[in-house]
């Protein structure tokens, strides 16, 4: 579901396979960075205490951007 989700969006997928002990792939895709990034993302959200489905697809872009400038 993810792989095919990652093609319809033209987005590169990293598996990273954690049952097989890679936790690194391609020197930069790190588990513990993902991790991290999903915990501040659900504590972005948290604050509004819902979404709107309507701007569901705005969301990521702009705590991404928000994010970047932050952790600079």
């Amino acid at each position: 579901m993810l792989v095919a989700a990652a093609k319809a969006m033209s987005i590169t997928h990293r598996p990273v396979n954690l049952s097989a002990e890679i936790r690194i792939v391609a020197g930069i895709y790190h588990v513990q960075y993902v991790n991290a990034f999903d915990a501040r993302l659900k504590g972005w959200i948290r604050r509004f205490n819902s979404v709107i489905t309507r701007y569901l697809s705005n969301y990521p872009g702009r705590f991404r951007a928000i994010d970047r400038s932050t952790n600079s």
